[in-house]
């Protein structure tokens, strides 16, 4: 009976041996594998049905049972740690503890890629002799955040056929050039090359694949309007033309005064701090435009000089007045900005609407003396909306002032450059900076947004705080872009530690010296408790 079992215990390895070796010689023949495998579980069966006293008795034992419960143990232990790689693997979270989050893409990436129609793949290109390219952490962020982007990180020599067909030909010592191209069987071979390391440049590169550029934003000039060519000047609109640009829309200069007449491709019209006086036919043209559906972005700004709006914004503010908005004349205070190392005449300012596409996206945890602010406006007018004005506009206020921010009456003072609240003249609170207007009626589809200032517009604020994301915000919500608004990513700073040399020394001491000899107490007296 023993060799009766040892033979069917034999029989039983060979059998499943076999099966195996069927599975992976002779996959296209699955009798044979079927077949051995079927022969091995008979046998086993055979042999447990023989030997059940001695398995039951087995089983049974004390031994046995801690030995079970050991292997149930370590097989739950191994299935939880299964359990948490296979969680961490399919969908990934990050902690980033950075204060610029420069280890998380912002926003407006996270949206791009969420709607996004088709796979895209980003070819990243650098030099063979880098170890570890800069972009590849970026990149990756981008593969992680969305399945339809795929990415590929190859030295340029490995495959010049490819980089050529990109254009790619040479990667200049330490640059990152990455290609973001179509994924899919269509017919579009459209491709954009993106240089340099920045989330920034990346999120454009992919913005321009999937967006046409077929809408253009007109800078109108010819009335003393903040010139937006220079790139050297501060209180130009270069830079804030590049970032438009980069939202991919045709930015070009209109002047009406040949032809008092909005073009037909106008998107959005921008009317940034005019001085010079409108001749009533460019006044009726932008009117007549704005009525028939344009969509107009205009930033007033008081002449300092006269104390007062100049002719042109004058002339906006009249208009305005027909729309139940009122342009005021006097410059805002706020001693505020004094805290920020700033003039009072540059207003800290935060988002008003927590409703508006403009400015619902604004954070509202960044409080400061009970005050969330997001903004830098400076030399601005406060816009008010009439009491009773017209029911056919819808009136809402997007960037409003600190409480402590008043309307300085007095010009002497602000010339001199000391200024006090006079609470007999001055009014004081919360005024409305930025105002969106559109129409009560559906059928109506003009818009516009009316800004007390153009100063956050220029090459010396757009880039401070969140002024881009409100002025590209309204750019898009002007042109029915809605899915563009969002927070964009922000330039991370590099936060240096000093450590003087008393510190220095201090914590040199304590690592080369405290810590290891804490230890070697600690063991010497547990030593001497112990005997």
């Amino acid at each position: 009976m023993r060799t009766l079992e040892k033979l069917c215990g034999f029989l039983a390895v060979l059998a499943f041996c076999l099966g195996s070796g069927f599975v992976v010689l002779l996959p296209m023949n699955p009798v044979l594998w079927q077949v051995a495998w079927a022969a091995t579980f008979l046998l086993v069966l055979f042999l447990a049905i023989r030997r059940r006293d001695a398995i039951l008795y087995f089983l049974f034992r004390r031994g046995t049972r801690y030995g079970a419960s050991l292997f149930l143990l370590a097989a739950m232990a191994i299935g939880i740690i299964f359990s948490v790689n296979y969680i961490g693997a399919k969908y990934k979270k990050r902690l980033d503890l950075t204060h610029a989050k420069r280890h998380t893409l912002s926003d407006q990436t996270k949206k791009i890629l969420g709607e996004l129609a088709f796979p895209v793949k980003i070819y990243f290109f650098y030099q063979p002799s880098e170890d570890q390219p800069r972009g590849e952490a970026l990149l990756r962020r981008y593969g992680d955040q969305s399945k339809n982007v795929k990415i590929e990180i190859l030295p340029l020599n490995s495959n010049p056929l490819l980089a050529k067909t990109f254009g790619v030909e040479k990667v200049g010592e330490g640059e990152q050039i990455f290609v973001v191209s179509r994924d899919d069987s269509s017919k579009e071979s459209k491709s954009v090359t993106v240089r340099g390391v920045s989330e920034e440049k990346l999120t454009n590169g992919i913005l321009r694949l999937v967006k046409s550029q077929d809408q253009t934003v007109y800078f109108l000039t010819g009335h003393g309007e903040r010139n937006f060519q220079d790139r050297q000047k501060s209180d130009s609109l270069s830079e804030f033309k590049r970032l438009v640009e980069n939202e991919v829309y045709n930015v070009k200069a209109l002047s009406l005064d040949s032809a008092p007449k909005i073009p037909d491709d106008a998107s959005v019209l921008l009317i940034a701090g005019p001085k010079g006086q409108f001749a009533p036919e460019e006044l009726a043209a932008i009117e007549g435009w704005v009525k028939a559906g344009g969509r107009l972005f205009l930033a007033l700004d008081v002449d300092l000089e006269g104390e007062s709006l100049p002719r042109g914004a004058r002339q906006m503010a009249d208009w305005l007045n027909g729309f139940g908005l009122k342009v005021g004349e006097r410059l805002l205070v706020d001693t505020t900005s004094r805290l920020y190392q700033m003039d009072g005449q540059i207003l800290v300012a935060a988002a008003d609407s927590v409703n508006h596409e403009v400015t619902k996206d604004f954070p509202r945890t960044s409080i400061q003396m009970g005050f969330a602010w997001h903004f830098y406006f400076p030399f601005a007018v406060r816009l008010e909306q009439i009491a009773g004005g017209s029911d056919e506009v819808r009136r809402e206020s997007l960037v409003k002032t600190s409480p402590v921010a008043w309307e300085e009456s007095s010009w002497k003072e602000i010339k001199s450059g000391v200024v006090k609240l006079d609470k007999g003249k001055d009014h004081q609170g919360e005024m409305s900076l930025a105002v969106a207007l559109s129409p009560s009626k559906k059928e109506e589809k003009w818009r516009m947004a009316v800004f007390g200032s153009s100063g956050f517009l220029t090459n010396g604020a757009i880039l401070a705080k969140h002024d881009k994301d409100l002025a590209l915000n309204t750019i898009n919500w002007l042109a029915n872009q809605e899915a563009m608004i969002s927070i964009r990513a922000t330039e991370s700073r590099d936060v240096t530690l000093e450590i003087d040399s008393n510190l220095y020394n201090f914590i040199v001491l304590v690592l080369m010296l405290g810590i290891p000899l804490s230890v070697l107490g600690s063991g010497a007296w547990v030593w001497f408790s112990r005997k």
